[in-house]
């Protein structure tokens, strides 16, 4: 799991983020717990994308 504490991104800013989102999604740390997960636009349009497509073959498999 690709990780990072809040406080290094507040040290940092988002080039912290950025080295890392070259290896994929990564896993913001606030209190030792992950908190948020940041990707970039792609991934998010595909995940958009793939939940799309999933909810169309439920309702087709309703019908």
């Amino acid at each position: 799991m690709n990780t990072i504490p809040a406080q290094e991104i507040k040290r940092r800013g988002l080039k912290a983020v950025d080295d890392l989102l070259d290896k994929g999604d990564v896993h913001v740390i606030r209190n030792n717990k992950p908190e948020y997960v940041v990707l970039t636009e792609e991934r998010y349009q595909a995940l958009v994308a793939e939940a799309h497509e999933a909810y169309l073959a439920r309702v087709r498999d309703s019908l």
